[in-house]
């Protein structure tokens, strides 16, 4: 796990965005600076001001790119974007988990599928996002989270993942991950 203080300062930043906005309102360009920053494997560990959770998105302001992490037994995967069986084949799409060992009072995870815009790899297009949790789970895993393939154009795609955990002492935080480049015969 990393702080987001280790990031370049682009993508330090687009994290402290992402606490009141969230993952989903990021611009592209944040969202394209975090896809470079955090490599597949890797978790940015993001604390949130404590004691200022809703049930809403809307959380507090970042508290200070600290080393004060918050104590966690949550373990977040990003998913391979993949061709869903469940949509025959095609339809693009992930499932990413959060488990903890303990029960939290909420979990939830901000979803943001990308494909990329060029062979060069000199950025990515927000193809979709979902948000979307759970309240008194010590797991979370939606399921629900793909595109239909319009064309069978091969496609390289990615995925960031914001898994919001809040404990029951209403400390907030995220740990953000992000899925390896996957190409697919799936455009959009």
């Amino acid at each position: 796990m990393i702080l987001a203080s280790d990031l370049p300062a682009e993508a330090a930043s687009a994290i402290a965005d992402m606490i009141t906005v969230g993952l989903d309102g990021l611009s592209e360009a944040e969202l394209n600076a975090l896809a470079v920053a955090i490599e597949p494997g890797q978790t940015v560990v993001v604390p949130h001001e404590e004691g200022l959770a809703t049930w809403d998105y809307g959380v507090a302001a970042l508290t200070a790119l600290a080393p004060n992490i918050p104590s966690t037994d949550c373990e977040p995967k990003a998913s391979n974007v993949h061709l869903r069986a469940s949509g025959n084949y095609g339809t693009a799409g992930v499932k990413p988990t959060v488990a903890c060992v303990t029960t939290k009072k909420k979990l939830a995870i901000n979803t943001v599928l990308m494909k990329k815009r060029s062979i060069w790899g000199t950025g990515s297009s927000v193809v979709a996002s979902w948000y979307k949790g759970n309240a008194g789970v010590a797991a979370y895993r939606p399921t629900d989270r793909e595109v239909k393939c319009t064309n069978s154009k091969k496609t390289t795609w990615l995925a960031l993942h914001e898994h919001v955990v809040v404990r029951w002492d209403d400390c907030v935080f995220s740990l953000v991950t992000r899925s390896p480049d996957t190409d697919l015969v799936c455009g959009t």
